[in-house]
């Protein structure tokens, strides 16, 4: 199973020779081959030629079978009126998908905003100022849990349950905090 050193091929014998002998034949064997022909060169001129068109005719097919799917273009024309059709059909299509995304965000803030408004008919004032900043805590726009000034207890939880909560005292502190709920607030806007 195993050959001998000798008859076994080096994989890098071409590119770098391993004894000063073989070092030898190597060299001559490059300077002993001839010169490549104008046949020889124009055969392989040919063959790059038909390899990169066979490459560029399968990119064109991909390409036209992509466009022919997303913009319903069934052959290409070359026609400059029909490239300025196409065009302002892919651009009225891409109005009318922004509108469409548009008119789905609205509705669903509609829909939100009645969900809110439902949910806080038959609330008192304190449960509704409650939920309102229960909502703000939820957008993250300020964390209310340390805040001494915007904290408003949970009647369900009571006061030994609550984690203790680390005031923020000093005004450096409260300015820095209220400046990052403001820069969170114009995040989301």
């Amino acid at each position: 199973m195993h050959q001998s050193p000798e008859v076994q091929p080096t994989l890098n014998a071409r590119i770098r020779p391993e004894s000063p002998t073989e070092a030898v034949s190597h060299s001559s064997e490059i300077r002993n081959t001839p010169a490549p022909t104008t046949e020889d060169i124009r055969r392989t001129e040919q063959r790059i030629i038909e390899r990169a068109s066979k490459r560029f005719h399968r990119a064109r097919k991909q390409y036209f079978a992509v466009l022919e799917k997303y913009e319903g273009i069934v052959e290409e024309r070359e026609d400059h009126g029909k490239l300025y059709q196409r065009r302002v059909r892919r651009e009225r299509r891409e109005e009318q998908l922004r509108l469409r995304e548009r008119e789905i965000r609205q509705r669903r803030r509609e829909d939100e905003r009645r969900r809110r408004t439902l949910q806080r008919q038959g609330q008192t004032h304190s449960e509704r100022v409650q939920s309102v900043f229960r909502e703000y805590a939820n957008m993250e726009l300020f964390p209310i849990d340390n805040h001494p000034a915007v904290y408003l207890p949970e009647p369900s939880v009571s006061e030994d349950e609550r984690p203790p909560r680390r005031p923020i005292n000093t005004p450096e502190e409260m300015d820095n905090h209220f400046n990052a709920a403001v820069n969170r607030f114009y995040d989301m806007i």
